[in-house]
Parts: structure tokens; sequence; C-alpha cells
């Protein structure tokens, strides 16, 4: 499978070890990521942003914001920037389907195990829910190309039009990437297909939007503990309601699983928002990889 990447100025250590623990998981992965830094590895195919026109498109995104007095989030810039890198890297690569999640996410199963046991939407995107108003790449899959245009001209069309946007939808409150994709979501339902994310219904793997790596390790700003058992678990988020409530639990040996009435469900990834993914990481890695 192909994996598609974005990240714009200089790469902290922990995304070297998600993209090499993709290489591990799955052997015959070929990766692609648009950078603006050198990468020498002959395991990543590389794209130069300088080649593209996305950081013209960064610069029209800030200004959009800044002229509606936005509380502006840079990385909301950046992360609405990669969906636009998305498209530039399957143009320039020619690549047809393709998975994408975030920079921070580890994958306990390759693409072709887990359609051994879940059946992807070949005419959506599917992509996992944080909750009921907002999409995350916790882990996302695209089976064509047209796709990507569609969701591309649809988010041209709303940041143009993104006074109208914020106030209709998020009632005058700021837009980060997630809303947008949450709203295009409200807007056109027919483009997505959400993936499942809790073991209800007889799943038999479920995939992690950012809940239950931050139940496990919290995030870049508060921090959990696995080991001593203190948990970070944000209300907000699906997952994190569901484990508090304790109809489902998290458990971590090796590989996560979530327990639901007596069985263990098989989590693809876990999107390790807390950065430290070497402590995640399965065992026995090769390294491929080294940024």
């Amino acid at each position: 499978m192909n994996y598609l990447f974005f990240y714009y100025g200089e790469i902290p250590k922990y995304v070297g070890l998600a993209l090499n623990n993709i290489l591990n998981i799955e052997k015959n992965a070929e990766i692609f990521l648009i950078t603006d830094q050198k990468i020498n590895s002959k395991y990543i195919n590389t794209l130069d942003i300088s080649k593209t026109n996305l950081l013209e498109k960064l610069e029209t995104i800030n200004d959009l914001y800044t002229k509606l007095n936005m509380d502006f989030n840079p990385l909301w810039a950046t992360s609405l920037l990669r969906i636009f890198a998305l498209q530039s890297l399957k143009n320039y690569f020619k690549i047809d389907r393709f998975v994408h999640f975030d920079t921070d996410v580890l994958i306990y199963k390759s693409f072709e195990d887990t359609l051994e046991n879940y059946r992807f939407s070949e005419s959506k995107i599917s992509i996992t829910p944080n909750d009921y108003k907002s999409l995350v790449f916790g882990y996302s899959y695209f089976p064509n190309e047209d796709l990507v245009d569609k969701l591309v001209d649809l988010l041209n069309k709303n940041i143009s039009d993104l006074d109208f946007i914020k106030h209709k939808y998020t009632n005058g409150h700021d837009v980060s990437e997630m809303r947008h994709l949450g709203i295009l979501n409200q807007m056109y339902p027919e483009l997505f297909n959400l993936l499942p994310i809790l073991p209800y219904d007889n799943h038999e793997v479920v995939f992690d939007p950012a809940g239950y790596g931050q139940y496990l390790n919290g995030t870049h700003v508060r921090r959990g503990n696995y080991i001593f058992k203190r948990r970070w678990i944000s209300m907000k988020h699906i997952v994190g309601s569901e484990l508090k409530s304790k109809r489902i639990k998290l458990k971590f040996k090796e590989n996560p699983y979530v327990v639901y009435d007596k069985k263990n469900v098989e989590l693809v990834n876990l999107h390790i928002h807390s950065k430290n993914i070497l402590k995640f990481l399965p065992p026995n890695q090769e390294s491929y990889i080294t940024l």
C-alpha cells in the first residue's frame, strides 16, 4: 500500500520512528513525503515543497484567518495545508489509492491484514471521527485519486467563504482542520465513510482517532501515565466518553486492543498525541529509516 505524508519544518525524531514502524509492519509499503527538509533515505519518496504551490496556499490560508481576526493557531494552517499536500503528492507520483494519517500514529496491522477484518469503502474516503462534529486523520484511506480532487475542491470552496462557514457551523468560533472535515461531512456525507472506532456491532477491528492513544499517554500538553494508571480522557471525544463510562476497556500488551463484552478487539493503529512513540512501538523493530 502507498502511505502519503506531509511535514513542514524541522522533522522531529518521532516522525522517523513512526515511518520506520510502517515498513516493519508492512514490508511492501511505499512511503511518500512532501517536506521542505532534505531527506536522504532510499525508503522514502520525497517531494520538495518548493516544487509545488503549497507555500503560496499556506500564505492564503494565514491571510484568510487573520482577516477574520481569529485566534488562529499556526498549526491549524499547516494541518489544513496537508490536504492540499496529499493532492500534490498523488499528482506528482501518479498515485491512485493510498493511506494517510498523522505523523504521530503507529500502525499494528498492515493494510492487507486489516482487509481480512474490515472492508473499506471503494467509493468514499474512509476516515476516523473524533467527535460528532469533527473528523481526524488518525487513519484514513483514499481508494481513488478522484476523491482527493473532490475533497480539495470542496475545501477550497468553504475556505473562500470562511466567514459564512464559521457562523453557520461553529457559532462564530474558529474553524480548525478537524472541524473543516466535520463540516464537509455534514454538507456532503456521501463523500465519507466513518471508520469504526468502538467495538460495538461485532466489529473485528477498530481504529483510533486520538482517544485511545491519549488515554494511554495523554497529549503533548496533558501527559497521562499508563504504568501508574493515571489516565487522560477527553469527554468531548467519542472514545473518551466510552472509556470513562467503563463500557469498554483499553489494554496494551505489545499491541493495543479494546475489551468489550469479554471479547478482545484489535486496534489497527494508535494516535500517540503525546509524541512518545518509542514507548508504544511493537517489539523487534528493524531500522529502515532514521530522520
